[in-house]
């Protein structure tokens, strides 16, 4: 198959790796967003050219290790099957600065095929989807959507391969090498492999014993090891965080040194740990920090890198979550509730909330534009853009859950940090709205 005229976007990150998703996700909303009058059979959600193939190579729970390496890999097998360089953009959603992705080295006699490994996992995972822009319709319209079954998409799947932990769901392969990110598996769930568990068990205790600085230096190079091969290649691309892992930095009384954790409390940006680690809103740069990665911390460039300047002035380098926060508030964190009102189940599923899971699906679609600014074929139409954020500002106000089936109210969400919302209210608005989606 000839893919040398074929345009590609390639992105990669952790869980929070969803930039691609939310493109395809967006479409999957089109019951709900009828629902408020925006027709996808008849409306542009996107600009560009047509049939572009996405492929999302995000493994949960990984870091820079794999990112880099996930990148690298997957463009390498486009080059190796044909396509062409002007053709292929890229997005990397990087990760945290702890988090490490070990991998088990061809040669070593481990064997993980008990994982029972999934190959291009699908939705919230890894996937390939080719986009086209014009694909007629029963009512005579014309629609944008995302397929997975195409022949180009299937040629692709069998011929890069990228895996999913079907057992732990937190481990990844490419190719034949493994990315075991540390402390996130089920022990329960070795199946009794030994070697396996030996070898999980003295990665974590590497993990544990190695110093702070280790964890960034190794997270700095990685990124300056992803930016070099791109640019070896001329492959555009833009580097965004899962949050502030630049900004932030505070030295403890003791002398121990750490990066701000967002997660340290959902209410973050009002707490009064956060204004005494901050009391003049200004923190140290990581850079500062560890002075002796400077000399690979500076070959970054950061015309490449988007970063969202917080509301507080301490983030200058924040990432997605405090754009999230700052932007939209609390309410942007949760499930989907559409997905609840699909998959009804008891006992019933509340949309959860709190810093401390991931960004909505939908708040992905609002950050999109930000990040690939250096993508030349694609980006979300504006227009679009603009009467779906219209959406999220009639539910941020609302005193029920949702009005749109789209977007969760911040008064329900500060009724649920309250232990006020009760399944019957859950249930009354399940009911209530099954029939408009």
């Amino acid at each position: 198959m000839d893919i040398s005229k074929q345009k590609f976007f390639v992105g990669t990150g952790c869980s929070y790796g969803r930039i691609i998703d939310s493109l395809h996700n967006f479409i999957n909303q089109k019951d709900a967003l009828k629902h408020n009058n925006i027709d996808l059979d008849n409306e542009i959600s996107f600009d560009g050219s047509d049939k572009i193939v996405f492929i999302n190579a995000s493994g949960p729970s990984q870091g820079s290790d794999y990112q880099s390496d996930s990148i690298i890999y997957v463009i390498s097998r486009l080059l190796e099957l044909g396509a062409t360089t002007t053709n292929i953009y890229c997005v990397v959603e990087w990760s945290e600065i702890g988090r490490i992705s070990f991998n088990i080295p061809t040669g070593v006699d481990i064997n993980t095929d008990f994982m029972n490994w999934k190959k291009w996992g699908g939705d919230t995972v890894q996937g390939i989807y080719e986009y086209n822009s014009e694909t007629p319709n029963q009512i005579g319209g014309i629609t944008q959507g995302f397929a997975d079954s195409t022949d180009l998409t299937l040629y692709l799947k069998d011929k890069i391969d990228v895996y999913s932990d079907q057992i732990g769901q937190c481990h990844s392969k490419l190719g034949n090498t493994c990315y075991i990110s540390t402390g996130t598996w089920d022990y329960n769930k070795k199946i009794n492999e030994p070697m396996f568990e030996i070898m999980c068990d003295e990665y974590e205790k590497a993990a544990l014993k190695l110093p702070h600085e280790f964890f960034v230096r190794r997270y700095v190079d990685n990124i300056v090891k992803l930016q070099t091969f791109l640019k070896k290649w001329n492959i555009k691309y833009d580097f965004c965080q899962i949050y502030s892992q630049f900004s932030g930095w505070y030295e403890f009384e003791d002398g121990a040194k750490r990066q701000f954790h967002i997660h340290d409390d959902n209410k973050w940006y009002n707490s009064p740990l956060f204004k005494k680690r901050f009391p003049n809103n200004k923190s140290k740069d990581v850079s500062e920090i560890y002075p002796n990665i400077k000399p690979v911390y500076n070959l970054i460039d950061w015309d490449n890198f988007w970063f969202h300047k917080d509301k507080t002035g301490v983030f200058p380098k924040g990432g997605i979550d405090e754009y999230c926060i700052d932007t939209f508030g609390e309410s942007s964190y949760g499930n989907a509730i559409t997905d609840i009102i699909k998959n009804i189940k008891y006992p019933l599923e509340v949309p959860t909330t709190g810093v401390t899971g991931h960004p909505g699906i939908l708040y992905y679609f609002f950050l999109t534009n930000n990040v690939i600014k250096n993508c030349d074929f694609f980006n979300i139409n504006e227009e679009m853009l603009k009467k779906v954020r219209k959406l999220q500002e009639i539910d941020s106000v609302s005193d029920e859950m949702s009005e749109t089936l789209l977007f969760k109210s911040e008064k329900f969400t500060q009724r649920q940090f309250n232990n006020q919302v009760s399944d019957m209210e859950v249930e009354k608005f399940i009911q209530n709205n099954v029939q408009n989606i």
